[in-house]
């Protein structure tokens, strides 16, 4: 005898208050629910920098045209940012993209007679890459720069600043702790303009941002 596995998904529509970025958040909050045959296994996102990879498996699926990747910023309103055709037997799927802010995402499963079921929904933040620094305020308004920066490890850190014409303006080596540091530079020395940002790593390798000061 043959038999056939038909999964009731719950729809999610309604993000977590208290979303807890970098992990996976799922919401205990629902309001309708559709039948779509197929059996979602695995779903995870991670994120390398701004680069993210979501991944998932099904565990059964029949008549399933396509799965939609949705993403939302946190406003409660989700958009499609692609699309993959599904197999309609157990699988494994992938889907890259790209983020620069904290962000949700869901699949939404269609089969071949329009219904649609979602997935549970996962919250993910921009990755952190040793080396990569940013301003907490720029731009600079009251004469400090506040500079954030990422170490694998203890190490020391070389900061270098310059105008638009190249010229040095200010240069100075920071010991950084493993993990995240707050750096702050006095530019109240310094007139009103843009200028670069320099910062040289243990292995030397170079990031460089814009700073712009205001007064």
């Amino acid at each position: 005898m043959n038999y056939r596995v038909w999964l009731l998904f719950c729809v999610l529509c309604v993000l977590p208050a208290a979303a807890n970025f970098g992990s996976v958040a799922l919401s205990n909050n629902y309001t309708s629910c559709r039948l779509v045959p197929v059996r979602l296994g695995i779903f995870t996102v991670s994120a390398t920098g701004t680069d993210v990879l979501l991944k998932w498996t099904t565990e059964y699926e029949e008549n399933v045209n396509k799965i939609v990747i949705e993403k939302s910023n946190g406003t409660g309103s989700f958009e499609p940012v692609g699309e993959v055709m599904a197999l309609n037997n157990a699988s494994s799927y992938s889907f890259s993209t790209r983020i620069d802010e904290p962000s949700f995402f869901r699949l939404r499963i269609v089969d071949i007679d329009g219904r649609s079921a979602y997935s549970k929904i996962l919250s993910i933040r921009p990755g952190i890459n040793p080396g990569d620094f940013s301003l907490l305020a720029n731009p600079v308004t009251d004469g400090t720069a506040r500079i954030t920066t990422f170490a694998s490890s203890e190490t020391n850190g070389e900061f270098i600043l310059h105008d638009i014409t190249g010229r040095l303006m200010k240069k100075f080596t920071a010991h950084l702790s493993k993990g995240t540091n707050f750096i702050k530079l006095s530019v109240n020395e310094l007139i009103p303009g843009t200028y670069t940002l320099q910062y040289h790593d243990s292995k030397m390798e170079m990031h460089a941002i814009k700073l712009i000061k205001l007064n």
